[in-house]
């Protein structure tokens, strides 16, 4: 598009046309879409790109990929597995290419919601994936505890502002 707010705003109508109809559906969500803009007090003057997700407020690629990366699992792969679109042995076999069905942990038939919800083995990594985690959370307040002693503050008498700036 490329335009600026101003040639396609002028405060009471958005300016724009469209090459295709819209059906009733689209037509709701346009209309909608317009009161939303609508809405929106808009002030003269220039504007900025800031890139929210950086504190300098400049765009970098590891910012970019800090969002994208949900804890260490990527969006990509949340998306494949709760659209059954990973490549276990029955999706494969839907797309022609034949393997043993069975599960490599425990010899059931292989399925997305069997690798990771039914298969005995899968359960048990889970149980102790978790088992980690809890051991680390504690390990992470020992750690802190023992900081904050180490530092003489009584986490009973201090903010929360007092606390965490002991480690800022």
């Amino acid at each position: 598009m490329g335009g600026r707010l101003a040639d396609i705003w002028d405060g009471q109508q958005v300016k724009l046309t469209f090459r295709r109809t819209f059906d009733d559906n689209m037509l709701e969500k346009w209309f909608e879409l317009e009161e939303i803009v609508k809405s929106v007090v808009y002030k003269p003057g220039g504007d900025a790109l800031v890139w929210v997700y950086n504190s300098n407020g400049i765009y970098s690629t590891s910012s970019l990929y800090t969002i994208i990366n949900f804890r260490g699992v990527q969006p990509v792969f949340l998306w494949l597995l709760s659209n059954n679109k990973l490549m276990t042995v029955d999706n494969l076999a839907e797309r022609g290419i034949h393997k043993p069905l069975d599960c490599k942990f425990c010899s059931e038939k292989e399925s997305i919601h069997h690798l990771f919800f039914e298969c005995i083995i899968a359960r048990q990594l889970g149980h102790t994936f978790l088992i980690l985690m809890v051991l680390l959370s504690i390990l992470t307040l020992i750690w802190l505890v023992n900081g904050l002693l180490r530092k003489n503050i009584n986490p009973q008498t201090q903010s929360l502002q007092e606390l965490f700036g002991a480690y800022g």
